[in-house]
């Protein structure tokens, strides 16, 4: 993503194998973090030291699951979504929930050019830099999870 690529890491495998952990960690701080929030600060590093050399980065995000074959977007209803990528929301849009009995279907396609991408997904526009934005972000995505089927492994 350094260079202009859009990047996606999947995470793939039974429930409870520890996807979730892996991918998001389990604190803010330390060894304890999980990929996504590594891979954000060091996009971040990299921005700042880019921007010295007058580079301009804009990042967006998303955040899906699939769960029972159904594509779901993690982020819809977040204030502030990316159209363009000028606009980012605040911790508090972010921390919000938002109920919607609407039901958008979503599909994986290839654009003309190539590229897969997921039809109708909310583009959260971030700053790689704003530690604080970039964990209310998972945390709203980890709240909006499928769980249900976790508790299969708690017998």
């Amino acid at each position: 993503s350094l260079d202009g690529y859009q990047v996606c890491l999947f995470s793939y495998g039974q429930t409870g194998s520890g996807k979730t952990h892996t991918m998001q960690g389990a604190g803010s701080e330390g060894g304890d973090r999980g990929l996504i929030p590594r891979c954000i600060e060091q996009i971040g590093r990299a921005k700042v030291a880019m921007e010295d050399k007058g580079w301009v980065y804009k990042m967006e995000v998303t955040f899906i699951e699939i769960y029972n074959e159904e594509i779901r977007d993690l982020l819809r209803g977040v204030s502030g979504k990316a159209k363009g990528g000028e606009k980012s929301a605040s911790r508090g849009d972010l921390l919000r929930k938002v109920g919607s009995s609407e039901k958008l279907s979503h599909e994986i396609k290839t654009s003309r050019d190539g590229t897969l991408y997921i039809t109708d997904v909310t583009r959260q526009a971030v700053n790689p830099t704003d530690t604080a934005s970039i964990e209310a972000l998972l945390r709203l995505a980890a709240q909006r999870r499928s769980v249900s089927a976790e508790e299969m492994n708690a017998q």
